[in-house]
This record gives structure tokens, C-alpha cells and sequence, in this order.
């Protein structure tokens, strides 16, 4: 017999297998009632991290009022922002600049909105500007036609 027949007749089927569990529970011996242990991992109680951080943010508190400077005091804090504030001529000159500079941006943008183009008179036929005798008008019914540039597309 070779190794694989032999492992395979050595290995259960899964019908033998499960006529042997139906059996087992089949038996009558079988009914005895076992009571399984309580295996549920319940998680430790106690105080959490909440706790702890309200009592460390009240500490905290109460730290920082006993060593807060009385209100007619010059606290760090306040020094701190006196030094690096501007004065108010600086930011009133700065305000001037910015609406001055800004007026005149809209002035600019004013003066281009209203622009128009110059009024162009296109004629139909523009030839018709040289059709004619120049010597057969009479006296006062032509205008000076010297400058005038006809452009022919």
C-alpha cells in the first residue's frame, strides 16, 4: 500500500464524523448538564482620564489665580502686547494711505469703465469720395477733403 492510500484511509471521513457526533449526542448518558465558566473579560473600573484631567485643569486654576497679578498691576501679559502694538498715529497714517491709494483705484477703474471708442462714420461706398470732377463744384458747397484717409480693406 503506498503512503497516500495509507493517509487516506487513515484520515476520517466527513460522514463517519458526523454519525459519531450525532451518536454521542444521541446516547443517554449524554444529557448530564454541564455548566460552561463565565470566561467575559470585564475591563478594570476606576478613574479615567477624564477625571484625572479635570483635576489637574483645576489645580491649574487654582495656581494661576493665587499667583495672578492683582488688577492694578502690570502683568507680563500686558507689558508683552504694549511693546508690540503700533501706535495709533502709525495705523491711522497707514489707514489714510490705503484709502487714498484705493480711491484713486477706483477712479482709474472709473475713467476705463466709461471709455468709449471715438465714433468712426463708415461709409458704404467710400469711392464715392473720389467720384467727381473737383473743377465742376460750385463755390461753398464742398468742404475741405485734405485730411480726410480712405482705407480700402
Amino acid at each position: 500500500m503506498s503512503l497516500a492510500t495509507a493517509a487516506r484511509l487513515s484520515r476520517p471521513s466527513p460522514r463517519r464524523a458526523a454519525l459519531s457526533k450525532i451518536r454521542a449526542y444521541s446516547d443517554s448518558h449524554s444529557h448530564e448538564h454541564h455548566h460552561e465558566e463565565d470566561t467575559t473579560v470585564y475591563p478594570k473600573e476606576g478613574f479615567g482620564a477624564g477625571w484625572r484631567n479635570a483635576v489637574l485643569g483645576a489645580f491649574a486654576v487654582a495656581v494661576t489665580y493665587k499667583y495672578a497679578p492683582s488688577p492694578g498691576e502690570d502683568a507680563l501679559l500686558t507689558r508683552w502686547m504694549a511693546e508690540r502694538q503700533a501706535p495709533v498715529n502709525q495705523d491711522f497714517e497707514r489707514n489714510l494711505n490705503h484709502t487714498i491709494l484705493t480711491q484713486e483705484q477706483s477712479n482709474e477703474r472709473l475713467f476705463f469703465a466709461e471709455a468709449k471708442r471715438p465714433v468712426i462714420n463708415r461709409y458704404r461706398f467710400p469711392q464715392m469720395l473720389d467720384n467727381g470732377s473737383p473743377f465742376n463744384v460750385p463755390v461753398g458747397l464742398t468742404s475741405d477733403l485734405r485730411a480726410v484717409k480712405v482705407k480700402h480693406n
